[in-house]
């Protein structure tokens, strides 16, 4: 686990996440690094291009509105090539598309909820919804960190050098915890 606890709300630039990727590339090597998944947060064409530039490969959500480039410059959401799908089918496009300035390849799935998950990345991965769904185990961390244990909200600290303590702490005792289950 690697992290940057970052002294403001909300989540982190492109700026920042070059820097702590190349923060952890400097201590451990770009060789530890098989892949990037996020969320839709995650965007952006400095970011991607940086990922790309790096042979990083990555794999984000992105939201059904982000808009993707049809020749002759026309705009239209991503969206539209996915809204034929039933619930729990999915699809991966043949084709780069390009949204922003990046070429991804896209994926998507209708979900239970009706939602579309949609994934864009700079390579082909031979099955994108498998492997973004190893994704889901930092979001179980987070859950734990929260609301479902450690309560890490109602710690009130508010000092950086206190937060970064108490996050290491949490999360090796996650980390064991989960190794021992």
């Amino acid at each position: 686990m690697y992290w940057l606890v970052l002294n403001k709300q909300g989540n982190s630039s492109q700026r920042e996440r070059i820097a702590l990727l190349q923060r952890f590339i400097r201590q451990f090597g770009r060789r530890g690094i098989l892949g990037i998944l996020g969320d839709r947060e995650f965007i952006g064409d400095q970011w991607w291009q940086w990922l790309s530039d790096q042979e990083i490969p990555y794999l984000i959500r992105i939201k059904e509105n982000q808009l993707l480039t049809e020749l002759h410059s026309s705009e239209r959401p991503v969206r539209s090539l996915f809204t034929d799908l039933k619930v729990s089918q999915s699809r991966a496009l043949r084709k780069r598309r390009r949204i922003g300035r990046q070429w991804v390849w896209l994926s998507g799935m209708k979900l239970d909820s009706g939602e579309l998950l949609i994934l864009a990345g700079n390579q082909r991965f031979p099955q994108p919804l498998e492997v973004y769904g190893l994704r889901w185990e930092i979001e179980h961390l987070f859950q734990c960190l929260k609301g479902r244990g450690f309560h890490l909200e109602e710690t009130r600290l508010t000092r950086y050098f206190r937060i970064k303590k108490v996050m290491a702490l949490l999360a090796l005792a996650f980390c064991w915890a989960h190794k021992m289950y």
